[in-house]
């Protein structure tokens, strides 16, 4: 059974347009959030992040050509590279950005995410981050083998790999364009089984929830790399993990991955910019409909 909630819906149109900051290859976002602004009555402008070209004059920023909305909501890279410096020179002059830029880049970093979330008392897997392959060897020696590498701010399952061997570690060194590219290094949670739960947090809520199954042959269980997904209630300890999660590292909504240990579940990580599609197919919750809720009633 799914979760939902809803927020109250904003009592006056929006003086401007509230901004879908995604690149076009994230389709399925960017007609749902169409879908559920236009129900609404209200404007959605939909810009890619390459179009948010910062100019400094005067020693204010702002972004070539383009008016400051209200709200904006972003995906995958939105708040990263030269869109952030727009996006956080709007946040300074009253626009709600969602997430925040500041949290949204404390995030995409695994390991200071992690550090986050530890000292807000949630278990975390032990990690270590490497730039170089003399530095793979340290990492994976300590955790032994079989062990986890992935890129310090990647998704989807992309250049995650398995180490089962020293051998193992050219893959690391294949997938590294360049020295100082950092990869983060866990133990690897054989008890598992390759299965997952991703819960979609909103405004200290849990939306809805899925459970991730790897594929035969693969270890991860992301759906982009083929991993399987069904709908779910998470147990009462798993959203409260999920919730103080998203609240630790001050995001406004998130997609949380738990993974079950020996000594209980753990947070594997936390996606500021989560993809939500899996989550509306197999949980039933519309996310982007409570997403623009929740936005324009907290405006």
């Amino acid at each position: 059974m799914a979760l939902a909630y809803a927020w109250p819906m904003h009592s006056r149109r929006p003086t401007r347009d509230s901004m879908l900051v995604a690149f076009p290859r994230h389709a399925h976002a960017i007609r749902r959030f169409a879908e559920a602004f236009q129900r609404r009555g209200a404007p959605l402008r939909v810009v890619s992040p390459g179009a948010l070209v910062p100019c400094l004059v005067d020693g204010r920023v702002s972004a070539v050509g383009i008016e400051r909305p209200d709200a904006v909501i972003h995906t995958w890279w939105g708040a990263r590279g030269p869109s952030s410096l727009v996006l956080s020179a709007w946040e300074a002059e009253g626009t709600r950005v969602a997430n925040r830029v500041a949290a949204t880049q404390l995030t995409a970093d695994k390991f200071l995410a992690s550090q986050r979330l530890a000292a807000a008392g949630l278990p975390q897997l032990p990690c270590a981050v490497t730039t170089e392959a003399a530095a793979d060897r340290v990492a994976a020696e300590h955790f032994g083998y079989p062990c986890v590498a992935k890129p310090l701010g990647g998704s989807s399952g992309e250049h995650t790999f398995l180490l089962r061997s020293p051998e193992d570690l050219a893959l690391v060194a294949a997938a590294r364009p360049a020295d100082g590219v950092p990869f983060l290094f866990q133990p690897f949670v054989a008890e598992a089984g390759g299965v997952d739960r991703r819960l979609f947090v909103l405004g200290g809520r849990v939306l809805g929830a899925i459970e991730r199954r790897a594929p035969v042959g693969d270890f991860r269980s992301n759906v982009a790399q083929g991993g399987q997904a069904i709908g779910i209630t998470p147990a009462a300890n798993e959203a409260t993990m999920a919730i103080a999660a998203v609240r630790a590292l001050g995001l406004d909504y998130a997609g949380v991955d738990i993974i079950a240990t020996r000594s209980g579940p753990v947070v594997l990580e936390v996606n500021g910019e989560p993809q939500f599609e899996a989550v509306e197919t197999h949980a039933g919750v519309d996310v982007a409909g409570a997403m623009a809720d929740w936005l324009l009633a907290a405006r």
